[in-house]
């Protein structure tokens, strides 16, 4: 299994992803960032739902995967990775449009509603993350 589906690399993303929303929201907050924000987790979430279904339905293969090529290979190749991935591009694009026709700084409320997609996303995952540990704990138990 990729080290990327581990429990531990999900724990680590959520913390960093964490601390970057954490640091916007105590910024002094600008409607927009708090839009942008709220846009991020709105498509983290649907995202993340997304993501934990493809863990769940091709564990198998999310199991042999041994390089971040291969992840995406199988997350692209059930309807549910797919559906995760397209939410990603849907999200990035909404983002970049909410900003732009705010008038606000690109690049800074852009980090803001990307970290709270990825925050949300990576919270949801992380019991697909448990799931495919446990499932590999089991196969070197019997193998």
């Amino acid at each position: 299994m990729h080290k990327s589906l581990t429990p531990r690399s999900n724990l680590v993303l959520i913390l960093v992803w964490g601390a970057v929303v954490g640091a916007f929201i105590f910024l002094p907050t600008h409607s927009t960032r708090a839009l942008l924000i709220g846009i991020g987790a709105a498509f983290g979430f649907i995202a993340g739902v997304f993501q934990l279904r493809a863990l769940h339905e091709t564990k198998e293969r999310f199991l042999s995967a041994t390089t971040a090529l291969e992840v995406r290979a199988v997350m692209m190749s059930s309807r549910s990775g797919r559906l995760a991935t397209y939410t990603l591009y849907a999200a990035a694009g909404i983002l970049l449009l909410t900003a732009f026709t705010q008038n606000e700084v690109i690049g800074f409320e852009l980090v803001a509603g990307y970290a709270s997609f990825a925050f949300v996303r990576e919270c949801l995952t992380l019991k697909g993350c448990i799931g495919l540990q446990r499932a590999q704990s089991n196969q070197n138990e019997e193998g």
